[in-house]
C-alpha cells in the first residue's frame, strides 16, 4: 500500500506538471471542489454564473452549501455581463467558474478572471475535462479543482494552485480524512494515466 511520502510525491510531481505552486490529491472531484472553496472563501459568498450551475457530478450549488458557502448567482441561463459581474462581486469573497458546454453568452474564463481579479477576488475554476488542465492555471486561476472520475473511471479529485490555498485545502482533507482522502493508490494511478512517471 502506498505511504504518505508515495501520495506526497505525487502531488509534488503533478504541480510541477501544471506549473502551478502546489497540488493536492482527494477522495472525489465533489470532495475537492468542497475543500477549494473553503480555502478559498471561508464560509463567505462566491459568485456563480447562473449558466454554470450544472451538473458536476453533484449540483455546484449543493457543493458550497457543504463548504459552507452561498452562491450568488449572476446573469441568465443563456447569457451574462461583464457589468454584472462586476457589481456581484461587491461584498463576496471570490468567484467560481465551472468548466461547462455552456451557451456562448456567458462570460468566458479570461473574462470572469478579469473581473474578479480586477477587484481583488481569487477564482476557483472547477472542470471534469480531460487534460491538459496546464492552461487553465495559466490563464489565471487561483486554485484548480479537477474531478478525476471521467479520467480515470473511479473517484479523485485534484487541486493544484497558488501554495497558501493549497495549504487551506490541505489542512481541510486533514480535519477529515474519512470524507476527503483519497484513496492510496489514486497519486500512482494518476500519473501513470498522464505519463508523468518518472
Amino acid at each position: 500500500m502506498p505511504s504518505p511520502a508515495d501520495l506526497a510525491t505525487a502531488e509534488a510531481t503533478l504541480a510541477r506538471a501544471l506549473a502551478a505552486d502546489a497540488a493536492l490529491l482527494l477522495a472525489s472531484g465533489g470532495a475537492g471542489l468542497v475543500a477549494g472553496l473553503r480555502a478559498l472563501a471561508s464560509g463567505g459568498t462566491v459568485v456563480l454564473q447562473r449558466g454554470q450551475a450544472v451538473d458536476v457530478g453533484g449540483s455546484p450549488l449543493r457543493l458550497a452549501a457543504l463548504a459552507g458557502c452561498a452562491v450568488r448567482e449572476i446573469g441568465l441561463a443563456d447569457r451574462c455581463a461583464a457589468g454584472e459581474l462586476a457589481e456581484a462581486l461587491l461584498g463576496t469573497a471570490a468567484g467560481l467558474f465551472v468548466v461547462a458546454d455552456g451557451p456562448p453568452g456567458l462570460l468566458d474564463l479570461p473574462h470572469f478572471l478579469w473581473g474578479c481579479h480586477e477587484r481583488g477576488r481569487p477564482v476557483l475554476v472547477h472542470t471534469r475535462e480531460p487534460p491538459p488542465w496546464i492552461r487553465r492555471i495559466d490563464a489565471g486561476a487561483d486554485l484548480l479543482s479537477v474531478d478525476l472520475a471521467p479520467l480515470l473511471g473511479e473517484p479523485g479529485g485534484l487541486l493544484a494552485g497558488r501554495a497558501e490555498l493549497v495549504a487551506r485545502a490541505r489542512a481541510e482533507r486533514d480535519a477529515l480524512p474519512a470524507l476527503l482522502d483519497p484513496a492510496p493508490a489514486l497519486g500512482a494511478r494518476l500519473l501513470e494515466r498522464l505519463g508523468a512517471t518518472g
